[in-house]
């Protein structure tokens, strides 16, 4: 059959159509869930942090630090021992043991941890005394002295063997020591004031 060209024309403009139609119903259609294409494969803040090797919940801003509350601890320690377990805090109405130490000494073995106050690398002048029944039985000065790190936050000193005059250990006796530790950087001064109970020589 021979086609006039009107007619093909006709034909021409019916399959322009056609073919426009698919082309559109091809752009249109949509990928299924899961294909990675598509909202469901929109990856999340919490996703791209987990793509990077960050844990999401410490990526999260926690704001700024909170300070840490000046604080200074005084106490007695154990011979020798430089430990936080070995630090005991000394409070007003304690008793304080007494050591032996050379040459038949006695002495208070005391210490202090303290945070918020001094640096860690600082150099600190330590002094104390001990007064027993008004009478001043001992008294020692350090300077150059350095700081240990502790635990939570704390800088601690061990340690500080006061050694005090009596012979006969005057056990039950009330007495009163006197601590100062001051930073050779910055010329802060802690001054601190305990009344204890002379106790038995260990």
């Amino acid at each position: 059959m021979i086609l006039r060209p009107a007619t093909r024309l006709a034909h021409s403009r019916v399959l322009g159509l056609l073919l426009l139609v698919v082309l559109s119903l091809w752009g249109c259609s949509t990928t299924e869930p899961g294909d990675g294409i598509g909202e469901d494969a929109t990856p999340d803040a919490a996703d791209d942090v987990g793509d990077l090797g960050i844990d999401s919940d410490a990526a999260i801003d926690s704001g700024p630090d909170v300070p840490v509350e000046p604080e200074f601890v005084l106490g007695i320690n154990q011979v020798f021992e430089t430990s936080p377990s070995s630090f005991t805090p000394l409070n007003d109405n304690d008793t304080v043991p007494i050591v032996l130490g050379p040459q038949a000494s006695n002495m208070v073995v005391l210490a202090f941890k303290t945070r918020g106050i001094f640096d860690r690398d600082t150099k600190v002048r330590v002094e104390g005394s001990m007064t027993i029944n008004g009478n001043l039985e001992g008294t020692l000065e350090l300077i150059g002295q350095d700081l240990l790190p502790g635990i939570d936050g704390y800088s601690c000193y061990y340690n500080f063997f006061l050694a005090i005059q009596p012979v006969d250990v005057p056990t039950g006796e009330p007495a009163t020591i006197d601590f100062v530790v001051e930073d050779e950087a910055t010329g802060h001064i802690e001054m601190h004031t305990r009344s204890v109970i002379v106790g038995e020589q260990q």
